[in-house]
């Protein structure tokens, strides 16, 4: 073998395989750092995002929530109003009445026992009147008015024969009548009024 016979270099080159590993790792690494990035943005939008409202899945609109015109308005309590208070139509005061009243006027009793078998003092009356607005009484017998007509004795407007001057305390029946009429007169300021009693003999 001459020199002049051309040699050929040969350069020592990679595996084709290798080669091919190589200029793939970087692009693995890369999409997998991509999508890394992307999950924590993602999660960091979910944790220091605004608190939107939820919406349901496979849709938009956003889940309604209450509110508080939602909810029913409480009704106002009606305030009771103030209870009137009629004060009362003052009464007017009846008349005083000035008139001169007997109110009452007796004589027990009212049948005498005149006979010899009665027994002492039956013929004693026992006598009383009362009145209002009256002034003085006047007693008298078998007269309509003893103011006039009586006895002339000026008594208090109550009173009993115990009122009756010396002599006629007590004041007995006559028995020499059948029946005897006995007057009470009681006078006042505005006049004067009269009340008989009449007592039987048995």
């Amino acid at each position: 073998m001459s020199n002049d016979t051309p040699t050929q270099r040969f350069d020592a080159q990679p595996p084709v395989g290798g080669e091919k590993r190589k200029s793939r790792l970087p692009l693995i690494l890369g999409i997998i750092g991509g999508v890394l990035l992307v999950l924590v943005i993602i999660l960091l939008i979910l944790l220091l995002g605004p608190k939107g409202t939820p919406t349901a899945a496979g849709t938009t609109s956003p889940i309604p929530t209450s509110t508080a015109s939602d909810s029913p308005s409480p009704t106002p309590t009606p305030t009771p109003a103030p209870t009137q208070v009629v004060a009362p139509t003052p009464t007017a005061a009846p008349p005083v009445n000035h008139n001169v009243t007997i109110t009452g006027y007796s004589i027990s009793p009212t049948k005498i026992d005149c006979s010899a078998s009665a027994p002492a003092n039956a013929q004693n009356l026992s006598i009383s009147w009362h009145s209002i607005n009256g002034k003085t009484a006047y007693f008298g017998v078998a007269t309509n008015d003893a103011q006039s007509g009586g006895m002339g004795w000026i008594l208090p407007p109550n009173g009993n024969q115990h009122n009756f001057p010396s002599g006629y305390d007590p004041y007995q029946y006559q028995c020499g009548n059948a029946s005897q009429t006995y007057t009470i007169t009681i006078v006042g300021p505005t006049g004067k009024v009269s009340k008989t009693v009449k007592i039987f003999r048995k």
